[in-house]
């Protein structure tokens, strides 16, 4: 779909930013006013985050921190957080499937083919990334997630410095001795139900659940069945505590794969034709588990040590061959906390191993369903790395705080493959150091300034470090940037307000080659450059007694371009980075009175370039979606929860997820779009017994 670089509406947002840019000065001046925050007017909770160690708050920390809090993510999509997680700034999450996704920041990883890499992500102290760098959010059911945290850019020292930053993902709180039953029905023939509960032990607690979530799916080809079991505890004695943890899911999901501008545009409920005749889907068994020891000393210090374990076995029928695939990967992490008055330091290592194997066989019958063949291809890579970290927290004063840390990465991998021909090769990356340093800077209680600057890479994946025939490519080099990045927060009690400025210089660009459907590499082929703004704020507009109505808004700019990229005797240098909206905009509004709530939310994301050469562009789109519900508590034991959704109230015909540079096999349409979903809706009950 061919699109302007300046449309109407992107000149409109250009013309908005650059205003606000000039009145934000005033604005924070205008701060320096006592607010009175008694009257009827209540204080928003300041909002914890788990990720940083040395930190406790948004408010403190030198940088921007996307969250989602529980109730968020309770009233938000339970199918997929993509709606949710488009609403934090510089986030930016594709999604063409429930099992098909791709989730960049501050524009990293846009260029990713079908997955997310370059973002790390944490399931409590449990990796959710591969050796290769690659991560699966999608698949964790909502129902076990208690929140979740972005950490933007390279600013994480102790969890590994990825380029585009780090996800966390909290485990849910489930409350001591109760046990709750959902069951959900929506468009599509969408059906979730599941218990989950919790129970006290002997100096600990122990919480399991299961979900379930089954639908027939908007397009052809596009069934979807996911089980998730989900089991945690924590025991104490004396001065230590055992957590374990652990989730296993199976999920069996067809895939209809991206479409060409006719169908998208005339049939977009079809699957591919390729992908329909040959029914591909991906069916695969995940699981994670880990278990956690912390140790308090009497000077405050601590120690905290985790062992982990993480898998996954995959099947994957496909057009032009079918995959076997098999990853098993094991860790350990342990770091020492020490807090003194004025002075914080943690140090500690994370040591991450896994190998993944992958067998390709003859598609028999890939126009009639599939019949697996003889065997083609057979590879084993072996991976691992190391990352040693440390970091500390200085407060020089009442008004100025520095912190700073460090992270050496040390990463290894092989090749081996087995057939069709034996070839074995392995590398041993440079030591990678990715410092960070930032300061605080407190203008009084409520408002802060701060500065980071911070260092960043990416580890490479599999497609990356590997030759068309299969070979090692010892030459390619990760990617690495410097992230600057400088801004202002307010925390008054009734509004919380963050708003950035950053720049990225990313090097050794990756981009990827794919010479046919099944064979994609990579190479260094320059530059980007990323320069963008973000804006979020929430405030509290009405409170009398128990009725409030909270509003949210969020903004990004994202000025994002190839500053030196010759691919293939093409020059794409001064380009508009592929993948990545310039503009979006979320306003949400949420009403809650008594035991009723609702709200609706709008988002608008900006047109996005599909090719290298910005010639394509798929249109800026806009959605609203609307929620109420009802919390009735029939007792001090029994609650009930009513919730009804409707996503896409205007049946907005939009691109959910772009295939990047996609080519044209057989003398087809190239296939850039995935259908986002019309008009639908979903009603859930929920019942919660306090034992």
């Amino acid at each position: 779909m061919a699109g302007s670089k300046n449309s109407r509406v992107t000149r409109l947002l250009n013309w908005a930013f650059f205003n606000a840019i000039s009145i934000l000065p005033a604005y924070v001046c205008a701060q320096d006013v006592e607010i009175d925050t008694t009257g009827s007017w209540v204080t928003l909770q300041e909002v914890q985050v788990n990720a940083l160690a040395l930190s406790n708050t948004k408010f403190d920390y030198g940088g921007m921190i996307g969250t989602l809090d529980g109730k968020k993510l309770t009233l938000s999509d339970p199918t997929i957080a993509s709606i949710e997680m488009n609403k934090i700034p510089g986030v930016y999450w594709h999604s063409g499937a429930l099992n098909t996704n791709r989730i960049t920041v501050r524009g990293i990883g846009s260029r990713s083919p079908f997955s997310t890499n370059k973002i790390r992500a944490y399931y409590g102290d449990i990796p959710l990334t591969d050796g290769g760098g690659e991560t699966t959010l999608e698949d964790l059911d909502l129902s076990f997630v208690g929140g979740i945290e972005v950490q933007k850019g390279a600013n994480s020292s102790l969890y590994g410095s990825g380029l585009g930053g780090t996800i966390f993902l909290k485990e849910p709180e489930i409350i001591n001795n109760s046990m709750e039953v959902n069951l959900g029905l929506g468009s599509f023939g969408l059906v979730r139900s599941g218990v989950r509960g919790s129970i006290g032990v002997t100096d600990g607690v122990l919480r399991m659940g299961y979900q379930s979530q089954i639908s027939d799916g908007y397009r052809d080809n596009n069934t979807f069945d996911r089980q998730t079991l989900f089991i945690s505890s924590d025991i104490n004695f004396g001065e230590n505590k055992i957590s374990f943890l652990g989730l296993f899911l199976e999920q069996r999901a067809f895939i209809p794969s991206s479409l060409g501008m006719t169908d998208f545009d005339e049939n977009p409920e079809n699957a591919a034709f390729t992908w329909g005749a040959a029914r591909g889907f991906e069916d695969y068994e995940r699981w994670l588990a880990g278990v956690s020891w912390e140790r308090s000393f009497a000077d405050g210090s601590k120690l905290i040590s985790s062992i982990y374990t993480v898998g996954r076995n995959a099947f994957e029928p496909r057009p032009f061959n079918i995959l076997r695939e098999k990853n098993q990967g094991f860790g350990i992490r342990s770091r020492w906390e020490n807090n003194f008055d004025r002075w914080s330091f943690h140090a500690g290592f994370e040591a991450y191993g896994d190998v993944y194997k992958a067998e390709t066989f003859e598609n028999l019958q890939p126009t009639n369903g599939s019949e697996q063949g003889p065997i083609l291809t057979q590879v084993r890579y072996p991976r691992k790395y190391l990352n040693v970290f440390t970091e500390s927290k200085f407060d020089i004063n009442s008004a100025i705080t520095l912190s700073g840390g460090i992270n050496l990465n040390f990463t290894s991998y092989e090749i081996e493959n087995l057939l069709p021909a034996p070839l074995n090769s392995d590398n041993t990356l440079d030591p990678i150091i990715s410092p960070r340093l930032s300061m605080t800077y407190g203008l009084n209680s409520r408002m802060n300034l701060f500065a980071t600057l911070s260092r960043g890479f990416s580890p490479l994946s599999v497609d990356d470090s590997t030759n068309p025939d299969g070979s090692l490519n010892a030459d390619i080099k990760p990617e690495t940037g410097w992230n600057r990045e400088i801004g202002y927060k307010l925390a008054d009690g009734r509004t919380n307000l963050e708003f950035s400025i950053y720049s990225m210089d990313i090097r050794n660009l990756l981009v990827t080659r794919r010479t046919a459907e099944d064979i994609i590499f990579g190479i260094n082929a320059g530059r980007t450059l990323h320069n963008g703004l973000e804006l979020d704020i929430e405030s509290l507009i009405i409170d009398k007694g128990e009725s409030q109505l909270i509003a949210d808004l969020s903004y990004s700019f994202s000025h994002f371009k190839f500053k030196e990229f010759i691919d293939d005797q093409e020059d794409f240098s001064d380009n508009q980075l592929t993948g990545v909206p310039q503009h979006q905009l979320s306003l949400d509004f949420r009403y809650e009175i008594k035991w009723f709530y609702s709200g609706i939310g709008y988002q608008f994301v900006d047109e996005i370039p599909i090719t290298d050469s910005n010639d394509q562009f798929a249109e800026s789109y806009q959605l609203v979606n609307f929620f109420t519900g009802a919390n009735v508590e029939v007792s001090e034991k029994l609650e009930f929860n009513l919730m009804f959704r409707l996503n896409n109230i205007f049946d907005e015909k939009y691109a959910s997820m772009l295939a990047i540079n996609a080519g044209a096999f057989g003398g087809n349409e190239p296939r850039y779009y995935y259908p986002g979903l019309p008009i639908n809706y979903q009603a859930s009950v929920s019942v919660k017994y306090k034992l």
